[in-house]
């Protein structure tokens, strides 16, 4: 497809292909769509990297999760545009009126923002690291809770609490910095405004920047490419002879009467009502104890849970939480609920980034060992593979024809599984997105959950037929099929030295079995109703299980011996995991909220 071609017949002749192929991801990076007319333009998810489209028309565009990095949107109109969730990296924001436009979760990291107008823009929750500003900058009547100072998404700003009225433009319209202030500053008046033609950055990030040069990141002139052609499409194009011979007229209307502003962000400083320093920063002596989730946990000395109690509830509206997995900062957590993926910051017991693309209740969560892939499955048929922390949705899969209710990621992170009530168990390349095999599981019966073993040879599913099957992933062929359950095993779990393989069922029990034998070694009873998570921590001491009878229930993983019973949620248990040091675990359920036990 021939997207520059496509674009080139105008912006009515795009929408209505938009809206016919609501799952194309378009690539037009490095195209010269300069002074282009794509008012109310159909761009979400587009690929617009290097674009230039300096002066171009998008007011009222969708431009959602679009793939901003590098562009030069100097002078550009994008007034009432939505682009939540994009990612304007590296971009030239140079004299571009975003007038009452969306950018809540935008990335906009190493932007040049001078002569920018954001007044009336939503910023929640963007990511403002790097920004350059000068005295010009308008925030006026700026909307926005909280922004994020360091990328990806770290270092709220205020830490704990909203924006005041007008306090976002107050901030950030000054000459201070945080990170340049002295611990333990006196209480000081109100620094001045930035006088005329200061220019102030947020230090940077330590990754370097998406241009490939300092002098390209500066200039942010496109970089050539061979299908790069300028497009310019009026109002009401005649043909493409006068679009050519005239491709400024458009904009005269716009030259008049619309005042320059600028926009940028330049980090926190330390004012006496807040944003205080930690103790930590304010004093050598003073440093906090860490937290049980935070410890480092020797690999060759695992110790066993005693107990959990409940340290955190966190509110996720009256919606089922059917996935939730720790990253391998425990301070990281990804949940999945109605249609849509949330990032947790544990630190403030907040959501920090959310994501947006399925059109149904998320059904499964995986995380790569890296933590620089993400799996999401759904009920609306599909796998949605995003890259990690950006949100950038990598692939689309969708060979299903069933919900996906399990995805799994090997540890290499080249393929990643998938498992369907239609039955099928799907591999799929991850680099490229294609299906490299599918077969049928378990007799036709909905595949529930699947893991991957430690060492990546081998694949355990467990489906609606009452059994646990073994696959080489090598092969894809069925090397063993464990039995013992009296009605569907729901959910599996492998222990990190992949000698213990645990099952729960809706016969309301657990199993463990000794692997790679596939001897049954024990049967725990103890739910009244069917089990449908389970989980094992990191030093392979624990098994946790959640039922619809609303307990979690814990377990010695080597006697079979329960430990402890928990039982503060008010509905069917969904998802368990235990982070990555093994003392803290997450449980989420049908009554809403996610626990967090330690």
């Amino acid at each position: 497809m021939d997207y520059f071609d496509l674009i080139q017949q105008g912006i009515d002749q795009w929408n209505a292909w938009r809206q016919e192929h609501p799952d194309a991801l378009p690539d037009l990076s490095h195209a010269d769509l300069n002074n282009a007319y794509l008012f109310e333009g159909n761009f979400r998810r587009a690929v617009l990297k290097g674009a230039d489209l300096q002066g171009v028309c998008l007011i009222g565009a969708d431009l959602r999760g679009a793939q901003l990095q590098g562009t030069n949107l100097t002078g550009a109109y994008l007034g009432e545009a939505n682009l939540q969730g994009a990612n304007l990296s590296n971009a030239l924001l140079s004299g571009a009126k975003f007038t009452g436009a969306t950018l809540q979760d935008a990335v906009l990291v190493d932007v040049q923002a001078d002569k920018t107008d954001f007044s009336n823009a939503l910023l929640t929750a963007a990511c403002l690291e790097g920004w350059q500003i000068d005295a010009a900058t308008l925030l006026d009547n700026i909307r926005c809770e909280h922004v994020y100072l360091k990328y990806p998404n770290q270092k709220r700003c205020p830490p704990r609490r909203e924006f005041q009225a007008g306090e976002f433009a107050q901030i950030f319209q000054t000459a201070n910095i945080a990170e340049r202030l002295p611990p333990a500053l006196p209480p000081a008046p109100e620094p001045p405004p930035l006088a005329a033609g200061m220019t102030l950055v947020v230090p940077s990030r330590s990754r370097p920047p998406l241009t490939t040069s300092a002098t390209q990141s500066q200039a942010r002139s496109p970089v050539p490419s061979p299908r790069s052609r300028p497009i310019t499409s009026p109002r009401r194009p005649v043909n493409p002879a006068v679009r050519r011979s005239q491709p400024r007229t458009l904009w005269r209307w716009f030259g008049v009467g619309i005042p320059v502003a600028l926009v940028a962000i330049a980090g926190v400083y330390v004012w006496q009502s807040g944003f205080g320093l930690t103790a930590a920063q304010n004093s050598e002596t003073e440093v906090p104890a860490p937290s049980p989730a935070s410890s480092n946990i020797p690999e060759t000395t695992p110790v066993a849970i005693a107990s959990l109690s409940l340290v955190d509830s966190l509110p996720a509206g009256s919606i089922e939480l059917w996935a939730a997995v720790f990253g391998s900062d425990n301070s990281l957590l990804v949940s999945g609920s109605d249609d849509d993926v949330q990032f947790w910051d544990l630190n403030v017991s907040e959501v920090s980034q959310l994501l947006f693309d399925h059109t149904d209740v998320i059904r499964a969560v995986a995380i790569s060992s890296s933590d620089e892939l993400l799996a999401t499955s759904s009920g609306d048929k599909t796998i949605r593979l995003w890259e990690m922390p950006t949100g950038e949705l990598l692939h689309t899969l969708s060979e299903h024809e069933a919900p996906v209710w399990t995805v799994a990621i090997t540890p290499d992170e080249t393929t990643l599984v998938s498992g369907s009530y239609d039955g099928l168990i799907n591999l799929w390349d991850i680099k490229t997105g294609r299906l490299q095999d599918s077969f049928m599981a378990h007799d036709e019966t909905p595949v529930w959950s699947l893991v991957v073993s430690p060492d990546g040879r081998t694949l355990y599913s467990a489906g609606g037929d009452d059994v646990i099957n073994v696959w080489d992933l090598q092969t894809g062929q069925l090397t063993q099929t464990l039995t013992g359950h009296q009605g569907a095993v729901r959910a599996i779990a492998v222990s990190p030295d992949g000698q213990t393989l645990a099952s729960g069922g809706w016969d309301n029990t657990i199993k463990l079995w000794d692997l790679p034998s596939g001897e049954l070694r024990k049967t725990l009873t103890g739910h009244t109703d069917r089990v449908v998570a389970i989980a094992i921590d990191a030093g392979g001491q624990t098994l946790a299980s959640g039922s619809l009878d609303e307990t979690i229930m814990l377990w010695d993983l080597a006697t079979g011996e329960l430990r402890q019973t928990l039982t503060e949620h008010s509905d069917w248990i969904l998802a368990l995991d235990f982070s990555e040091t093994g003392y803290t675990l997450v449980s989420s359920s049908k009554d809403g909220t996610l626990k967090i036990w330690q």
